[in-house]
């Protein structure tokens, strides 16, 4: 089977990842149906497909390097702040200690696009029944997945994946772009009011890579709020800032939601998946695992009153 072509079918379901494993297949058109859920990360890691058409469907999407876009633009890293977090049991020198900083850059998205994400949202919710509150069971979030909900709210995200957020995990990480895959995307909605989600308990990602991307403005709209690193000694505090500033970071690190005080607050999250695509980056990723576990078999550090 060489050419699959399967545009405006009433597919429906996950997209089977048995289908990138086909040995032969090179064009596959899947345009207009109604697929949903995550791209599995086998079809980024496909070098044999010429064409591979998915767009009319609800799946969330990978972005791979072309020839116009090895780069992120560059304006995207002017001010960008990095923090190398002392963590207990690893070395500085150890071939996978930049996989633990936590970089903050501003302008990720801009304000108004960050605005417009919100907005989407939201009207989205208005419509169909709420924010979701039981995706995530061991640690839940007032949340809309992006890949399940609006298609608006869908394409938007994939423009920022593409354009942004991905080559900027790239580069901050030293992974190349096919090498990420978004497992899981999703708008959270923080909120003082009583009875809602103010805050976000201590929890380790299962993802090698997260981001937080801010959709609101501390200056006006909330109080409060952050990402707190826990395995460091002392803890780091990437505090709120401008809408649209992105926080990048090895999603195995303890962190948790910092509480709002007033206001409502507004975040993207993602999960980002690593599969090697080189020697070294398998070998990175090895090293990060097992350090990994070492943090997480450590006794949980006591927080300080600033932490609280």
């Amino acid at each position: 089977l060489q050419q699959l072509w399967l545009a405006e079918n009433e597919l429906q379901g996950p997209l089977p990842a048995a289908l990138a494993s086909l040995p032969a297949l090179t064009v596959l058109d899947l345009g207009s149906n109604k697929l949903c859920g995550i791209l599995p990360p086998e079809f980024a890691a496909n070098p044999r497909l010429s064409w591979f058409e998915i767009s009319g469907n609800q799946l969330s999407s990978f972005f791979r390097f072309t020839e116009t876009s090895r780069e992120a633009p560059p304006e995207l890293h002017s001010g960008v702040a990095s923090v190398v977090p002392n963590l207990p049991g690893i070395s500085p020198s150890s071939l996978s200690s930049a996989m633990w900083h936590v970089h903050t850059v501003p302008r990720a998205i801009s304000p108004a696009e960050a605005s417009a994400l919100v907005a989407e949202a939201e009207r989205w919710v208005a419509e169909n029944g709420g924010w979701q509150i039981d995706r995530h069971r061991a640690y839940q979030t007032t949340d809309l997945d992006v890949s399940g909900s609006s298609p608006e709210l869908l394409r938007l995200c994939n423009i920022h994946l593409e354009g942004s957020i991905l080559p900027l995990l790239a580069k901050l990480f030293g992974f190349a772009a096919q090498d990420l895959a978004v497992e899981d995307l999703f708008v959270v909605k923080y909120s003082a009011l009583q009875g809602e989600q103010r805050s976000l308990r201590a929890h380790r990602d299962d993802s090698e890579l997260s981001f937080v991307l801010s959709l609101s403005d501390p200056a006006v709209e909330f109080t409060g709020g952050g990402t707190a690193f826990l395995d460091c000694d002392p803890s780091v505090l990437a505090a709120p800032v401008a809408p649209g500033t992105g926080v990048f970071f090895c999603g195995r690190q303890l962190h948790a939601g910092v509480e709002i005080t007033s206001g409502t607050r507004y975040i993207l999250a993602g999960f980002v998946r690593l599969h090697a695509s080189s020697p070294v980056s398998a070998e990175v990723l090895r090293s990060m695992e097992a350090e990994a576990a070492a943090l997480k078999a450590l006794k949980p550090r006591k927080k300080t009153s600033s932490e609280m």
